[in-house]
């Protein structure tokens, strides 16, 4: 009887010490906390290749010819802004020493190709420039419209496909000619 005593007396021992644990646990409060989350826009960039490579012509003295190049350039959207953007071009004029080729003979037309990097889940560009093509200025004029991202579109990395052509007149004079082609990226469609 001694041992059912003792039995009880540290089983009422223990039940009050494990009593008030169980008042505090089913009296708990819940709370709601608020998470958040910075984030800073990046840069707007455009990426170009170091050298455009045309086709060679060989001058016969009969009819004027076409050299061609082809060529990507990438615009890289990192702002977070949704605000699109502008391509422009321009050229200085195609010159050997003194000799040159007139920039009205000097035209692009976008493709209109515009490729998201695989990896990216941006938003594609879509341009809003109907035909891209015409002559490109010589630097210092107004720079050509070449392609642009209209609003909430362009984001991420576009790259984008360009067709030139240098017509060489007739009294052209034989000689590696070379020019500086500068394509200019700004925020916003227009």
């Amino acid at each position: 009887m001694k041992k059912i005593r003792m039995f009880f007396a540290s089983l009422l021992m223990l039940s009050m010490l494990v009593l008030p644990l169980s008042l505090n646990l089913s009296s708990a409060k819940a709370a709601d906390g608020t998470g958040e989350v910075v984030l800073t826009g990046g840069s707007l960039t455009i990426s170009v290749p170091a050298t455009i490579n045309y086709s060679g012509v060989t001058l016969d003295g009969l009819v004027a010819k076409n050299s061609t190049a082809s060529f990507n350039f990438s615009v890289t959207d990192a702002t977070g802004s949704g605000a699109g953007w502008k391509v422009t071009m321009s050229s200085t004029v195609m010159t050997s020493g003194s000799h040159t080729i007139a920039a009205a003979n000097h035209t692009f037309k976008a493709t209109g190709s515009v490729a998201l990097v695989a990896t990216d889940t941006g938003v594609a560009a879509t341009n809003a420039i109907t035909a891209p093509t015409g002559t490109i200025p010589t630097t210092g004029v107004s720079a050509a419209s070449l392609y642009n991202a209209d609003v909430d579109t362009g984001m991420g990395k576009s790259t984008i496909a360009v067709n030139t052509n240098l017509n060489v007149p007739l009294a052209t004079y034989a000689g590696t000619y070379d020019a500086t082609i500068t394509l200019s990226v700004v925020s916003g469609p227009s």
